[in-house]
């Protein structure tokens, strides 16, 4: 399964596998790679030719009871190292600021070393996305990459056996939402306030963070099909109160493969339902991260929309088990000449 879109100067292309050598494969200049309880940052540590001049892998502060992570941290690093030369980022999850000016830093180094566009691997399958995404977006804007590979293994996520999971699934406490950076969007004092929510598991959260801004329209990008087909009737349980409160009709709710970000964000090209000339734009990611990673291309291409990236009070810590899917996304700056070396 594959799908390509091109629009404006970005180019991407998806391929599906249930193999990770088939996919986690190829000569890179960097790579980002992050630890966690969630057995799904392990998965790229089975490819067998991967290769990174250069890696960075994000450790985390939070520790989980069952030790997963004191499990989890050393073989990641170990697999790093294998393939490159490492450098850990450690802080506090939800320092994002204080993280990203690590990575930041760490990818300009290398920049500076080579002295032209570089190729980079992202592993979004547990990387926290206002780093994943935002180096994305600050390495194709500023032209320190001129392509980018993400890697994403899909989850297999536990029931919610309590009355707490329905709404604190992953997260506890509130919810803030922050700009990712290189994607802060454009915006008019004049102008209405309009949300495109990539939706998930965490619907009473989407719909007290949406409600708490009083936007004057909001828009669903919704996973159908799912990456289980359960997920999809799951999905749409716990939103309907957001999709009820804001009255938002059918021809306002985008639904695209919950695992294929290249087709969601066709798909969101196709529905344009954007009006920038009187509207703020704002993209929300509270769903799967292919929709988050689809959302950051079309804020990337369109300039003027904000993605937002969720900062919960808390994490909490979930039993989450890779289900045997796989994914990568190619993307290709078609502006910068380098790339036209390794087009197809």
């Amino acid at each position: 399964m594959s799908s390509e879109f091109r629009h404006g100067f970005l180019r991407g292309k998806s391929r599906r596998s249930e193999s990770v050598p088939d996919l986690a494969r190829g000569e890179f200049d960097y790579a980002l790679f992050s630890s966690s309880w969630d057995k799904r940052c392990l998965s790229v540590t089975c490819a067998t030719e991967l290769r990174a001049a250069n890696c960075s892998v994000v450790i985390p502060d939070l520790r989980d009871v069952s030790g997963l992570m004191d499990k989890h941290d050393p073989l990641l690093l170990q697999f790093a190292s294998k393939i490159g030369k490492c450098k850990e980022l450690r802080g506090d999850s939800r320092d994002v600021d204080g993280l990203w000016n690590q990575l930041l830093q760490h990818v300009l180094d290398v920049h500076r070393e080579l002295a032209r566009p570089l190729r980079i691997f992202i592993d979004l399958s547990t990387c926290p996305r206002f780093l994943s995404l935002g180096l994305l977006s600050q390495a194709v804007l500023s032209g320190i990459a001129s392509e980018v590979t993400v890697f994403y293994s899909e989850g297999d996520y536990p029931e919610e056996e309590s009355e707490e999971d329905q709404h604190e699934l992953f997260t506890a406490g509130g919810w803030d939402a922050v700009p990712v950076p290189g994607l802060e969007g454009e915006w008019d004092p004049d102008k209405k306030r309009a949300y495109l929510v990539s939706v998930g598991f965490e619907g009473s959260k989407t719909l007290r963070l949406v409600s708490r801004k009083e936007p004057d329209e909001v828009s669903l990008l919704f996973p159908d099909p799912g990456v289980k087909p359960e997920y999809v009737d799951r999905t749409r349980k716990r939103n309907a109160p957001l999709i009820k409160r804001f009255r938002i009709p059918d021809d306002r709710i985008i639904r695209s493969d919950a695992g294929d970000a290249i087709e969601a964000w066709k798909r969101l090209e196709e529905a344009s339902i954007e009006r920038p000339d009187e509207q703020n734009v704002y993209y929300v990611c509270c769903g799967t991260k292919p929709h988050s990673l689809a959302l950051a291309l079309r804020a990337l291409t369109l300039r003027y929309p904000a993605l937002l990236y969720i900062v919960p009070d808390r994490h909490r810590v979930v039993d989450v088990d890779a289900l045997g899917v796989f994914w990568r996304f190619d993307l290709v700056d078609m502006s910068s000449l380098e790339a036209y070396d390794h087009l197809d």
